[in-house]
């Protein structure tokens, strides 16, 4: 008996000397009566495979970046293109001109990626389109010879079968080398789980609320919009700073880009089909401008005065981070913008360049990374050991560090650097931000945001550098900072063990009240410390009222950096890792090809146990000989 997702139950018997299976939750019932040496057995199997459902998507397949210049050739276009050009030469407002702007755009899109309708029966696993063709002409074949009996239809549609197998084939082999190179562990499993016939939970949100869950995307995306306005009221409370009511002056601008300059920026530009509130993908804004360049320019001339409010709008997605997936509080907003805005600030970014955000910061930097990083930290903890110092090494937990930046804070810190021009726009961009967030394609209300750098931004990551470029100026004594984005290790050393002590509480105080004054939040009770030397005792030390003592190792972005920096727990914990990948690699050796088999391995045994290794691995090899 299958009992299926409608609630009805369909019989199905069978004669059978034994019976496997891998549904965990079979129910069955054996018979009393046996016949012979058999028993009758009864089993209800509820029906897990999940209904198809329709889902809407732009179909690329007769788009290319010549589109654009077929379509001012057609009549919808000359007559949009004229009717955009009118308003651009009338209007003097940014939003006029860009609304102009983003109807001819729509309509382009709408011309040469028209919208359709495809079925899915999980949301990783769209039907490929040339599959559905097929099967579609396939099935018409069928059905015309069902009506005709002709044997020419009977054959065409054997051909169309072989070859519908065929592309499925290919097309199965293209998603599994893509998922099975995945750096995410999760998706490796299911990419063998689905291999080898098991069921893949479909990725569905939910939340616990008030002891319930709640899985209605609506409700989810009206809690989410809630937590994060009220996250940012809290955080902004705890500090005693109220939020800011009034934005900094605003000063004409005396700047204009150039045509050179767009045009090199939109040379460079990822074509991405994804696209924010507006509805248009980068791809169809970079090419259009083979047509539209004179527009842009004066669009994003006019922004530097006062940037379109649409632009001030994100629509914000939830991104799991770690923990619970039931708490609002493990997940991270990220804002998906408007492409036209995205170029804009690509074009501020590049005057933000020339300046500098400190020689100690290696995040969201251009030759820089985790790996520059955790070189800098390295080579300043082995300099201090080697002049025989005590060497002490802490890290202070901000909460929601991007969350918190405050425009009124922004301006003062920097209005003697920034050109007075780049400096309002980038207070207006800052300024009076809304966002929608958005759960499985339903939005909540809109909420404003008076808080924050833009979590996913083009502009965003820098001016957060330059925001906190400051902080190694606080510290009252010698010491050596290395910091990536909002994670910072700071060395503290001294000859004597007892002015060290004073010397660590005296500078960690200093830097809780410079990363107050910026109006962050400083979660001491994650405070962490090492003492680097062979075989030294703890020491402790006060940190705001909290004793904290200093342990054996420290996770330094991802790297354990320990006591003795000899790496054994680093290499033990990673090799643990990649251990539990060997039996899946092994069941994909035999079902993928050479080159996707090598590929599998590179992204995910090797990405694991050599990450940073040219940290750890000189150095662990002389001390264990290998």
């Amino acid at each position: 008996m299958i009992k299926r997702q409608d609630g009805n139950i369909k019989v199905e018997e069978a004669t059978l000397d034994h019976l496997y299976t891998t549904i965990n939750d079979l129910q069955h019932w054996v018979d009393e009566s046996p016949m012979s040496d058999h028993h009758i057995l009864s089993c209800l199997i509820d029906s897990w495979k999940p209904k198809a459902r329709k889902m809407i998507r732009r179909d690329w397949r007769g788009y290319s970046a010549e589109s654009i210049h077929h379509f001012v050739n057609t009549y919808v276009g000359k007559k949009a293109l004229t009717k955009l050009r009118q308003s651009t030469c009338v209007s003097a407002c940014p939003d006029e001109i860009l609304e102009s702007i983003n109807e001819f755009l729509l309509l382009f899109t709408n011309q040469v990626a028209p919208f359709r309708v495809t079925h899915t029966r999980q949301p990783q696993d769209i039907i490929d389109s040339g599959c559905t063709a097929l099967k579609k002409k396939r099935d018409r074949a069928l059905k015309k010879f069902y009506k005709t009996r002709n044997p020419e239809d009977h054959y065409l549609a054997r051909i169309l079968t072989k070859q519908l197998k065929s592309r499925l084939k290919k097309t199965m082999n293209n998603k599994l080398q893509k998922k099975a190179c995945t750096k995410n562990q999760k998706d490796f499993w299911n990419v063998i789980s689905e291999i080898s016939g098991k069921k893949v939970q479909e990725e569905t949100m939910e939340l616990e609320i008030d002891g319930s869950i709640v899985t209605d995307p609506k409700k989810l995306s009206e809690t989410m919009a809630d937590f994060f306005s009220n996250k940012i009221k809290k955080l902004c409370s705890s500090t005693g700073l109220m939020l800011p009511i009034t934005s900094p002056p605003r000063n004409n601008a005396s700047h204009a880009f150039t045509k050179e300059e767009l045009h090199q920026i939109l040379k460079t530009t990822k074509r991405k089909k994804s696209s924010g509130i507006d509805g248009l993908p980068m791809n169809i804004v970079a090419d259009a401008a083979a047509v539209l360049m004179d527009d842009y320019l004066k669009l994003f001339n006019l922004c530097l005065n006062r940037i379109p409010k649409l632009w001030k709008i994100a629509l914000v997605r939830p991104l799991h981070k770690s923990g619970s997936k039931t708490d609002p509080a493990n997940f991270r907003p990220i804002s998906n913008l408007c492409s036209l805005e995205k170029i804009f600030e690509r074009l501020l970014l590049k005057e933000l360049s020339v300046l500098s955000d400190g020689s100690h910061q290696h995040g969201f930097k251009a030759h820089h990374s985790t790996t520059t990083a955790m070189l800098s930290l390295q080579e300043v903890i082995a300099s201090r050991l080697d002049e025989k110092m005590n060497v002490v090494v802490y890290s202070l937990d901000l909460s929601a560090a991007f969350d918190m930046l405050r425009v009124d804070i922004f301006y003062e810190l920097l209005k003697d650097e920034i050109p007075c021009w780049l400096m309002s726009t980038i207070v207006d961009f800052l300024s009076e931000r809304k966002c929608i967030v958005n759960v499985e394609e339903a939005s909540s209300a809109i909420r404003d945001v008076p808080l924050g750098c833009v979590q996913g931004s083009v502009l965003g990551p820098r001016l957060f550098n330059l925001y906190t470029s400051k902080i190694p100026e606080c510290f009252p004594h010698e010491i050596e900072i290395i910091s990536y984005a909002d994670d910072s290790y700071v060395v503290v050393y001294d000859k004597e063990e007892k002015t060290l002590v004073k010397k660590l509480e005296e500078c960690i105080s200093a830097h809780t009240r410079a990363l107050l004054s910026l109006g962050m939040i400083v979660n001491t009770k994650k405070t962490e410390a090492v003492r680097f030397g062979k075989n030294l005792p703890a020491i402790s030390f006060d940190s705001l009222g909290e004793v904290i003592e200093t342990k054996t190792e420290m996770k330094v972005l991802g790297v354990i950096f320990d006591q003795q920096m000899d790496w054994t727990s680093h290499v033990n914990k990673a090799v643990k890792k990649v251990n539990r990948l060997t039996a899946g690699l092994k069941f994909l050796r035999k079902r993928l090809s050479k080159q996707q088999f090598l590929n599998a391995v590179t992204s995910q045994y090797y990405g694991l146990l050599y990450y940073g290794c040219q940290v750890w691995l000189g150095q662990h090899t002389r001390s264990s000989n290998i």
